[in-house]
């Protein structure tokens, strides 16, 4: 509470009270007087009961001590107002305090941001960039109850440019079960840990496979695969081919972070979705829907997320204003499969029959849509290439991904597109000096 109101209640007026059939006049003081408000703090009360008839009744005195807290409500906070990290630490760390609250379960939105847009790396005005000097972090915290506080982890990019410090922003939004507190917002500073410019880190093992990571699955290495990857490059003979004539060069190994089966069943899974509203996603809309399926999750918490992302995308208004009014089972299958030019799909007949008779909801269809072979490989060139723009280039793709399209339906060469992408000067200068 923020105050109280100081007050006695007694029986009669004045100074009279009678007690055991035999009148007396005690008359009280309060200390301090009665109506006085107490604010936060520790006060001490007392009573004092002073008698008329003093031959027979002595003085009394009865006091406590109480405390008024502050007022708590129920609400999310960053734990700081700003934050200073040094480029070479690995990582920023954010705790998020739920105080004042806690009885059940809640969640908060995170996102970082920056104003660096499109803006070369190799140019230094105290701006962080996203695709520069720290990894697109985005989320949401779900708080169990009774559970009082998370961490989020904000991936560094230890480039090699004297750059100076440099600034972005973390913000917490739609908190749901508690309340947004005071702090919200934050800028979080980068501290250069270079006085000159050196070579380009790309060139070390570790760093290049590290990137990978975080570029195409979207958080940090595990133990094992980490070492892996970097096994297979330190062993790689100059050739790039193994002994048994496999590539095992720098292209065979960032090729297969897309090929991975965590990245088919995340972020194709996720990418897919957008065939059914006829388009590609944008990086801005990509990162982060990918982030909703990205991390260490179980089986469990990976599918809990897909079904929470199905729902949420048929939820959204592009979605709803193509297929919202077609309620009828056989328009609304119809419709899906006229949009992603499948309209011949094995399945159709059966999702049809299953909205009909209830075994099946929209939702479900749509999934099962998505995750069917016939649209997997549909679409697959075509995320392959887009995953070069969002990954290496962290932009959307100029008019050139239709190209690259076509050169994979055509050839399945997919080695030329990525050592385009992986030596081109535009991904070099993410990270240093080309």
């Amino acid at each position: 509470m923020a105050a109280l109101v100081w007050s006695i209640r007694r029986r009669g007026a004045g100074c009279g009270w009678q007690i055991f059939s035999k009148a007396i006049q005690p008359c009280f003081t309060y200390n301090p007087p009665a109506g006085t408000v107490l604010n936060v703090g520790t006060h001490q009360l007392s009573v004092t009961i002073t008698p008329t008839d003093t031959a027979n009744y002595t003085t009394a005195q009865a006091s406590v001590s109480i405390a008024v807290d502050p007022v708590t409500t129920a609400a999310f906070n960053l734990d700081s107002s700003t934050y200073t990290v040094n480029e070479g630490a690995g990582h920023g760390t954010i705790t998020v305090n739920r105080t004042g609250g806690g009885a059940g379960a809640a969640s908060v939105n995170y996102t970082t941001s920056d104003t660096a847009a499109l803006t070369d790396c190799n140019v230094f005005n105290g701006i962080g960039s996203s695709r520069c000097d720290y990894a697109t972090t985005v989320g949401t915290l779900r708080f169990a109850a009774g559970e009082m506080s998370k961490v989020i982890y904000i991936p560094l990019v230890d480039d090699s440019y004297a750059e100076g410090s440099e600034g972005f922003t973390i913000t917490l939004s739609n908190a749901v079960g508690e309340s947004l507190g005071t702090v919200t917002s934050a800028p979080i500073t980068i501290q250069d840990n270079e006085t000159v410019t050196g070579t380009n880190p790309l060139n070390n093992v570790s760093f290049f496979v590290r990137e990978h990571y975080i570029d195409f699955l979207g958080r940090e290495p595990e133990p094992g695969g980490f070492a892996g990857w970097q096994n297979i490059l330190n062993n790689c003979p100059a050739s790039g081919k193994d002994a048994q004539g496999n590539f095992c060069d720098r292209i065979e190994v960032s090729s297969g972070f897309f090929r991975s089966e965590e990245f088919q069943m995340r972020g194709y899974f996720i990418y897919r979705f957008y065939s059914a509203v006829d388009r590609i996603p944008s990086y801005a809309e990509f990162m982060p829907d990918m982030a909703k399926v990205s991390g260490f999750l179980s089986a469990e918490q990976l599918e809990a997320n897909k079904a929470a992302f199905v729902t949420e995308f048929m939820g959204r208004s592009e979605f709803q204003n193509r297929y919202g009014a077609l309620t009828a089972p056989t328009a609304y299958v119809d419709g899906l499969l006229q949009t992603v030019e499948l309209q011949n799909h094995p399945s159709r007949g059966a999702w049809i029959a299953g909205l009909t008779n209830g075994t099946m909801t929209r939702g479900q269809v749509l999934r099962a849509l998505i995750e069917s072979t016939q649209l997997y490989q549909k679409y697959y060139s075509e995320a392959f290439v887009v995953m070069q723009y969002f990954g290496y280039l962290r932009r959307d793709p100029d008019i050139m991904y239709l190209d690259w399209i076509q050169t994979l339906n055509q050839t399945g060469d997919y080695r030329t597109m990525i050592n385009g992408f992986l030596n081109s000067t535009e991904y070099r200068k993410r990270f240093g000096p080309q």
